[in-house]
C-alpha cells in the first residue's frame, strides 16, 4: 500500500479551472483521475447506460470507483462542482474509510473570468454547455471551502505547472 496515498477533491464553479487541472495533474503525477463530467459522457454514449443516468447514479459509481483506487493503494483526484460541505464531506468519509486523508483544492476564478470562459465556451464547444438555469444554480448553490476541510486553494491566474510542481511534489513522475 502506497504511504502518501490521498483523496484530492476539485471544488469550484462551473468554467472555473478544475478539467484543465485535471488533465494536468493526470500528465505530470502517478495521481489517478476521475472526472464526472468525462463518466457522464461515457455512459451516455452506452445504450446500457443511457436511461439509468441521473447525479445519484453517476456519484455512486464515481463513490465506488474512489474507495476501489484508495483500497488499491492510489491517490485520487475527482473533479466535478463539490459544492456544498455535504458533499465534500461525503468524499472525506469514503476516505477516511479507507485510512486515507483528503484534501480540498479549491480552485479560485472570479465570476468575470468564469462567465468569460463559459461564452468562449459557446463558441468553440471545448466541452458540454451548461444552460443559464442550471449556471446559476451552481452560482446561488456553491459554498466556498472551509477551513477545517483541509483546503488548498489554486488561483486561476498562477502557474498551472509550477503550482503541480509545488503542491503535488511527491506525486510527481
Amino acid at each position: 500500500m502506497k504511504a502518501n496515498r490521498k483523496l484530492f477533491v476539485l471544488s469550484g464553479l462551473p468554467f472555473s479551472g478544475k478539467s484543465t487541472l485535471l488533465k494536468s495533474v493526470s500528465e505530470l503525477t502517478s495521481i489517478k483521475t476521475i472526472s464526472f463530467d468525462v463518466l457522464w459522457k461515457e455512459l451516455e454514449q452506452d445504450p446500457n447506460e443511457k436511461n439509468k443516468l441521473s447525479f445519484e447514479y453517476l456519484t455512486e459509481i464515481i463513490d465506488k470507483r474512489i474507495a476501489q483506487l484508495l483500497g488499491e493503494g492510489y491517490s485520487v483526484m475527482y473533479d466535478s462542482l463539490n459544492d456544498t460541505p455535504d458533499q465534500r464531506e461525503r468524499l472525506s468519509n469514503i476516505a477516511k474509510v479507507a485510512n486515507a486523508p483528503s484534501m480540498t483544492i479549491y480552485l479560485e476564478t472570479p465570476l468575470e473570468i468564469i462567465k468569460s470562459r463559459r461564452l468562449e465556451n459557446t463558441k468553440s464547444m471545448g466541452r458540454h454547455l451548461v444552460d443559464d438555469e442550471n449556471f446559476d444554480k451552481s452560482i446561488n448553490k456553491f459554498v466556498v471551502p472551509l477551513e477545517d476541510e483541509n483546503v488548498l486553494t489554486f488561483r486561476y491566474d498562477e502557474d498551472l505547472t509550477l503550482w503541480i510542481k509545488k503542491n503535488l511534489s511527491e506525486y510527481l513522475r
